[in-house]
């Protein structure tokens, strides 16, 4: 990710190229992490067909990993949040660690069945690595600096903005009384609403995270893109 982005410019890339590319996968990123999280960890709207396969996209794009592994995770920790079921909390690691992925081995329980009866989430789980490889390949043969700039930066400010999240997402500075909390309005333009980590805990199974005079950014490409029509009250 890091030395994608000048071999860009080195093979002759431009500025408003590289903009336009990031623009893109910024945008695949965060549909990406909406299903990830708001769709298939909490079930918190019913996607359109659009939306579906958009967030679907995002996600091998994203390379966090195949969604049942992030799903349990995080179920696991709403449900045992900086507990001793709680798989990534501060509590139990330093930021390092959990930005190396060394989870604590979690003793909690949560329900998942609702995501062994997604057929789509379950294919691309199941096939989740040839995906992987397929698409990267393609771009990668249409041309090697846009691959480059897509896949290694979209993963490096995801892996690393969630690691930061779910860490001082937690008042981190004192693990004597941890608690979630949202980070300051500047991460809004790199999490797109999921710095809104204080809002989230408080009504976990809301599609949005607006609250306490914030705004979440990522709520108007849920209604009007990736989520069917609400006729009624989601829970």
């Amino acid at each position: 990710g890091l030395v994608a982005m000048p071999y860009w410019f080195y093979t002759g890339g431009t500025i408003i190229g590289f903009i336009l590319v990031r623009i893109v996968a910024k945008f695949l990123q965060t549909c990406g992490t909406i299903g990830y999280h708001r769709w298939l960890c909490h079930n918190s709207f019913v996607p359109s067909t659009v939306g579906k396969y958009l967030m679907l996209t995002g996600m091998i794009l994203n390379s966090v990993g195949r969604p049942l592994h992030v799903v349990v995770a995080h179920r696991l920790h709403h449900a045992h949040p900086d507990a001793d079921g709680d798989p990534h909390s501060p509590r139990h690691s330093n930021f390092w660690n959990l930005w190396l992925g060394r989870f604590k081995l979690s003793t909690g329980t949560a329900n998942f069945r609702d995501f062994y009866r997604n057929q789509e989430a379950m294919f691309v789980n199941k096939h989740y690595w040839k995906f992987w490889w397929a698409i990267n390949l393609i771009i990668a043969a249409i041309d090697l600096p846009t691959a480059l700039i897509i896949v290694p930066i979209n993963f490096l400010i995801g892996w690393t903005g969630s690691t930061y999240i779910n860490y001082h997402g937690h008042n981190a500075s004192n693990k004597a009384d941890l608690k979630p909390t949202n980070l300051p309005w500047i991460w809004q333009f790199v999490a797109i609403g999921e710095e809104l980590h204080g809002n989230h805990h408080k009504s976990p199974g809301s599609y949005h995270f607006d609250g306490d005079s914030r705004k979440d950014l990522a709520r108007p490409l849920i209604e009007h893109l990736l989520m069917q029509p609400r006729t009624q009250k989601l829970v």
